[in-house]
């Protein structure tokens, strides 16, 4: 899901389908309903964001739109993927050396790990079954867990 909707934006950001957004907005609310997928899409894209304002060079993507091209993953997507599972996971070293490895010598990498650090939260808390039921909590997960993120189960 989040790697889909990485790549909706990246189409967006590339000019080749200006409302990719959108599919990455239906994508990810079929998957995780309605409220929940606003607040994912919403997270994904301040992910996404944070990365192209802080990196010099291109994001190489898989178009999502191809079935067959869409089973590969690029050096980028890889990286940005093993960012969210180490975020995801609570492993603050592996977070930052990721970072460094998807912003080398340039940028402000604390907006990537506040970003990814944030999806990560949102992801742990639907993976344990807080739905929009749960949605305050979610949110109060989202602002403060950030600086004390909990193990949880890998992406896969």
């Amino acid at each position: 899901l989040v790697l889909d909707c990485m790549r909706w934006f990246c189409m967006s950001y590339c000019g080749s389908e200006p409302a990719a957004y959108e599919r990455a907005l239906e994508t990810s609310r079929s998957v995780l309903g309605a409220q929940n997928g606003v607040i994912c899409v919403a997270i994904v894209s301040d992910f996404m964001a944070s990365i192209r304002n802080n990196r010099s060079t291109g994001f190489n993507f898989v178009m999502p739109c191809c079935e067959i091209c869409r089973r590969k993953v690029s050096q980028d997507e890889h990286t940005a993927m093993s960012i969210l599972k180490s975020a995801r996971s609570g492993k603050m070293d592996e977070l930052e050396r990721l970072t460094n490895v998807m912003l080398p010598a340039e940028g402000n990498r604390s907006a990537v790990v506040k970003t990814s650090l944030r999806l990560g939260i949102f992801l742990r808390y639907v993976d344990q079954g807080h739905c929009s039921s749960q949605q305050s909590d979610i949110e109060t997960a989202l602002r403060e867990g950030i600086s004390e993120p909990s193990p949880s189960k890998e992406i896969h």
